[in-house]
Parts: C-alpha cells; sequence; structure tokens
C-alpha cells in the first residue's frame, strides 16, 4: 500500500464512553482483563463491603476508575497518559510535556482531563483507521474525541513509523515532529478541524504557536 502525505490525512471523531461496574471483591481480577493497567496507586481497602467500583472503558482502553461509597467518591487525578503498543515508547519529557500540553489547552479556553497518547507502529494504526473510521490508508495521528464540555477527554494514537517519514520529508527532527503531531491532536480536541485549505493553514498557525511556548 502506498503512503499518502500524512500531514493532511489527520483524523477526529467521535466514540462514546462505556462504563463497567462491580463489586470491590472483583476488582483486582476484572481489572487483568483491560489491555492498559492504570499507572497510579489506588489505595484499596480490604474490607469485602459494596462499594461501588466503576472501570471506565473507551475503544476498548482502559482509562481511569471510580470508586464510589455511601459517604463520599473517590476518582483519579485527571492525567495524561503515555502508552505504546508494538514499539518502543520514545524518549519523551513527560512532565514538561504534560504542563505544555496543559498551557496550550488552557490557551484556548479547556482543561485537561484524562487524556492517553498510544505510540504504535504504521500497521496498528492502519488498523484503527479501518475498524473505527472505515479508512483504508496510513496516518500519522488518529484522535478520538471524548470532551465534556470544557474538559479535554480523548484517546492519541501516533504512528512513530510515519511521523519518522514525515520528519525526513520536511527536514526536520524527529523530536520537532512528533512535538508537532502530539499538539495536533490536541488542537483537534480544542475544537480546530483541518478539512478545508484554509483550516489547515490555520492548524499549522496553531501548532507553530504552540511549539514555540514549548520552545521557550
Amino acid at each position: 500500500m502506498m503512503k499518502q502525505n500524512k500531514r493532511y490525512y489527520r483524523t477526529n471523531t467521535y466514540l462514546e464512553t462505556t462504563t463497567l461496574s462491580l463489586s470491590l471483591k472483583h476488582f483486582r481480577k476484572e481489572i487483568q482483563h483491560f489491555r492498559y493497567a492504570c499507572k497510579d496507586t489506588i489505595k484499596q481497602k480490604e474490607d469485602r463491603t459494596q462499594q461501588n467500583i466503576c472501570i471506565h472503558i473507551r475503544n476498548g482502553l482502559f482509562l481511569y476508575v471510580t470508586i464510589e461509597s455511601a459517604s463520599f467518591p473517590v476518582t483519579l487525578p485527571n492525567m495524561i497518559h503515555f502508552y505504546s503498543e508494538n514499539i518502543p515508547q520514545p524518549k519523551l519529557r513527560k512532565r514538561i510535556i504534560s504542563a505544555w500540553i496543559k498551557e496550550v489547552a488552557q490557551f484556548h479556553g479547556k482543561k485537561t482531563g484524562e487524556i492517553s497518547y498510544i505510540f504504535c507502529n504504521d500497521e496498528k494504526i492502519l488498523e484503527v483507521n479501518r475498524q473505527y473510521l472505515q479508512h483504508d490508508y496510513y496516518t500519522d495521528i488518529i484522535t478520538f474525541d471524548d470532551n465534556e464540555g470544557e474538559i479535554l477527554n480523548g484517546d492519541i494514537f501516533i504512528s512513530l513509523d510515519t511521523v519518522a517519514d514525515n520528519a525526513k520529508e520536511f527536514n526536520v527532527t524527529f523530536e520537532n515532529e512528533l512535538h508537532r503531531v502530539m499538539i495536533h491532536g490536541i488542537l483537534h480536541l480544542c475544537g480546530q478541524n483541518d478539512h478545508s485549505t484554509e483550516e489547515r493553514t490555520e492548524m499549522i498557525r496553531q501548532e507553530n504557536e504552540a511549539l514555540n511556548l514549548l520552545e521557550k
């Protein structure tokens, strides 16, 4: 299959979030079935009370857990997560990148909620493109939007193979192109599209503006 110019095939779509509820005593067993385990520590009570535990899943990806008791709810803090599938995870200054993403979101009048980056190879992103969007071509990024009002939530799949190809094509470093693609997904979540020539021009302008913030 021939690759096309990936920068103009970045995609945004909307999929619903499903919620699975189960009792505390089944939590440890059920969580093993999900592809991504939570990286954060959950202090679980050892009793067998019927606290309600909601495991939030989107597009088959584990997102976060809400533990509810009769007296109070406990929810994991909103975070930006970085995962990889079928490929080594790129070297990222995660704290700096996360702060940058939050700054860009704030600039656009938004707040970050649960955002997951999933770094993968070309074959995986093609699989995702076919399965969820019915598109039969490679791309560098696919953004699944699950925003709640002004809170940004979503899954962002990024093909590192295509990022590397585009970095060579546009004569920039891999790191620069990766940062551009990562913030491209955030800009989609903020509401910026890139379907028309005018929208693509505005998207590139906003990407450049965001990249300047990171370099300061």
